[in-house]
């Protein structure tokens, strides 16, 4: 397995006792990391997320582990300069068996609240953040809760939007819709929702899907693009 180069550095997988291994190599092809992560994600402000032995860290192009806590879990993708890393801990309250801070580059926690499950990167200021019993919500770089209505589902903002779902229909599946900044549906969720949302916001118009396919057919159902006001 070999994925696309950024800055002139590629992951790629082996098999090793019937498990992919991960490393990353360079553009001639040879090793800069031998294979030994179980995930590498892509590299973001520099740092690129990687899993192992049931924890996870980050390292650097060249392959330098820089941060890594034994107690994290999850480490998501760094964005705006903050990134998610989900550890379990029983320190804070013997009740909590994890809960997600925000690091800085360095490592230095910038954001922590225990009844935080996981969290999503930061874009256009915000983040979506997982209270858990299927509540969503987002907050601001301060780790105030801006957007105050639990989600199913919630996901990055693009262009001031956020694709959303707070209702879920028996033979479709979770059902999408978009709100701005304020958290205010672009258009009324109980009368236009997409089962889809193939691309978020870019250059004023979002990807979505309003209908699958017809059973046993693997072509996209009925599809349409979605301006910044929703229509």
């Amino acid at each position: 397995h070999a994925y696309p180069f950024d800055e002139n550095v590629a992951v790629a997988g082996i098999k090793r006792n019937e498990q992919l291994v991960y490393g990353l190599i360079d553009i001639e092809g040879r090793w800069l990391v031998e294979p030994q992560y179980t995930q590498i994600r892509g590299f973001h402000d520099g740092l690129a997320a990687v899993t192992f032995d049931g924890t996870c860290g980050y390292i650097k192009p060249r392959g330098e582990l820089v941060l890594h806590d034994s107690a994290w879990n999850r480490c998501g993708d760094f964005s705006e300069g903050l990134a998610a890393v989900t550890r379990r801990d029983t320190e804070l309250a013997s009740h909590i068996d994890y809960f997600t801070s925000y690091i800085d580059p360095t490592g230095t926690v910038v954001l922590q609240n225990i009844r935080w499950k996981r969290g999503e990167p930061f874009s256009n200021g915000v983040a979506a953040v997982w209270i858990g019993d299927d509540n969503w919500c987002y907050i601001d770089r301060t780790g105030n809760i801006i957007i105050h209505a639990m989600f199913d589902c919630a996901e990055q903002f693009h262009q001031g939007r956020a694709a959303v779902s707070d209702h879920a229909d028996p033979d479709r599946g979770a059902l999408w819709h978009f709100i701005d900044r304020e958290g205010r549906p672009l258009s009324d969720p109980m009368q236009e929702t997409y089962i889809l949302v193939h691309q978020p916001f870019s250059d004023g118009y979002a990807w979505v899907e309003l209908e699958f396919p017809p059973y046993g057919q693997e072509q996209f159902g009925v599809l349409r693009f979605v301006g910044l006001d929703g229509h």
